[in-house]
């Protein structure tokens, strides 16, 4: 049936669907370098071939069926698609005699003129929904979506082009050496929650290109120095999230150090206790950094090298105070949820100061906070604190009274505040460009002289649930521009008031 130049031959057998008698045999033949596609209708009985088409096929050439049939008959091997039975023949030096061919139906030679194609397009279906299938990840356009597919490395099947790699929820404990050099157009990888325990040396190999690295919710303080070295290749980075890591202030110090390019950093959910000017003292193009949820009782001087910061999240700490405040480029801090009782700006600095948001909610606060003489501020949040004013006591002397605080750090420095406590007039800073100001939830008795002049461009003042007893104000005190004034649940309101603690003070 084949010549004895025939090397291999690839295809299958199965039955034809309107002649139960015949075999349907589909076949790759390699003779001399060339490669042709036979399809043939053979006897069930004695197999005996009866070709009826015969043209190339190029897309059967690289199929490796799975079966083979020897000499003794077909292999016990069970084949990836049931309805097919694939088999090899080897190469053979004998020429066999063929039986004389059948005599040809003219219907059927129309049909099998077209079955090679038809053959070829099916397997080429076949071969790619199997090499598709084998693929955990999902490809969107140029990212690779691997999220919760029980990775234990990372996959080294997908494009070359790959730009985006998410590998979030998966058990990869070590990210081992080499696992990116295939991918050097990667700009983006997220492993969040996915077991890490250590990067080893030579992952990020050839990702040059690499800007956006989340690491978040894994182990790395168990192998912070090796991750550390790893990190430190990263020339061209711009956003890394290390959160809920475990790590201490001294792991985290190591982790970012030459990290010159680091514009995004979140290191929320950790166990840091106290920053100074080491901690971050290589990220000078910083602008965003993430503290919150720590259990920060201390800053001193940790922010003095981020000169491009503009939004600093410390929410949710253990901070007393926050003093000498010079960030003068910060537009968003975010210090809710702390310990804070004085919040001092320094008076000393001339320069405009960027501030558009200060959140201290849900502090301890006694005084109204000393904001930057200069400043844009729109949005000031002190709800939930323990605010009042002062003023009626300007006029009381006492022996043991001061007007100096001084304010001691865990390494013995001090910072000092000279100010007259009771002076209204001059504590408050710039207030000019405040929008929004909420102090519901304080204990505001009063509110002192001039000072909803200061306030020209306000347009929501929120007082609910304090201890005003009166507000005696008329229309031309209230700035023109005020839309929203919220005084419920104050003294002056027993029956719907709120049990906001014991008030201290009274109107003078």
């Amino acid at each position: 049936m084949f010549s004895a130049h025939t090397s291999e031959l690839r295809g299958f057998v199965r039955a034809h669907p309107g002649h139960p008698e015949l075999l349907l045999v589909a076949s790759v033949q390699q003779k001399y370098k060339t490669h042709k596609c036979r399809v043939s209708f053979v006897d069930k009985a004695g197999l005996q071939d009866a070709v009826h088409s015969e043209e190339r096929c190029g897309c059967l050439r690289a199929f490796k069926p799975p079966a083979v049939f020897g000499p003794h008959g077909a292999s016990s091997h069970v084949t990836r698609f049931p309805q097919l039975a694939f088999f090899r023949k080897h190469r053979h030096t004998e020429t066999q005699r063929t039986r004389p061919a059948t005599p040809r139906d003219p219907k059927m030679f129309i049909i099998s003129s077209f079955l090679p194609s038809l053959l070829c397009f099916s397997m080429g279906l076949m071969e790619n929904h199997q090499t598709m299938a084998s693929l955990p990840c999902r490809l969107v356009q140029k990212a690779a979506l691997c999220n919760s597919c029980q990775l234990s490395l990372v996959p080294r099947n997908l494009p070359e082009d790959t730009e985006d790699l998410q590998l979030n929820g998966n058990s990869i404990e070590i990210l081992r050496n080499h696992s990116l050099a295939q991918y050097p157009s990667l700009r983006s990888l997220s492993c969040a929650n996915s077991q890490v325990d250590s990067i080893e040396i030579n992952f990020f190999y050839n990702a040059y290109h690499l800007e956006n690295l989340n690491l978040a919710e894994n182990n790395l303080h168990t192998s912070f120095h090796q991750s550390g070295w790893a990190l430190h290749s990263l020339v061209r980075l711009k956003s890394l999230d290390l959160s809920r890591n475990g790590l201490t202030e001294d792991m985290a110090s190591f982790l970012l150090q030459d990290m010159t390019s680091l514009e995004y950093l979140s290191l929320s959910r950790n166990v840091l206790l106290r920053l100074d000017e080491k901690t971050f003292r290589d990220l000078h193009r910083l602008r965003e950094l993430n503290l919150e949820r720590n259990m920060l009782f201390e800053i001193d001087g940790a922010f003095d090298s981020l000169h491009k910061l503009q939004r600093l999240n410390v929410a949710f700490n253990n901070l007393p105070c926050l003093i000498q405040f010079q960030l003068t480029e910060l537009v968003v801090l975010n210090a809710s949820h702390n310990a804070v009782e004085w919040f001092v700006s320094n008076q000393v600095i001339e320069d405009t100061f960027r501030l558009d948001t200060l959140d201290l909610s849900d502090n301890n606060l006694l005084f109204f906070p000393f904001l930057p003489i200069r400043s844009h501020i729109r949005n000031l949040l002190l709800s939930d604190n323990h605010i009042s004013f002062y003023e009626h006591l300007a006029n009381h002397t006492a022996p043991n009274w001061t007007t100096r605080v001084v304010f001691s750090n865990i390494n013995g420095s001090e910072s000092h505040v000279s100010a007259k406590l009771w002076d209204e007039t001059i504590l408050h800073g710039g207030l000019s460009t405040l929008e929004l100001l909420d102090m519901s939830g304080n204990q505001v008795s009063y509110l002192p002289r001039g000072f909803l002049n200061k306030l020209t461009s306000l347009t929501s003042l929120r007082l609910q649930r304090n201890c005003l007893q009166s507000l005696d104000l008329t229309v031309e005190e209230l700035p023109v521009t005020l839309t929203e004034l919220d005084v419920s649940n104050n003294r002056k309101d027993t029956e719907s008031m709120l049990d906001t603690g014991p008030c201290v003070g009274t109107v003078a």
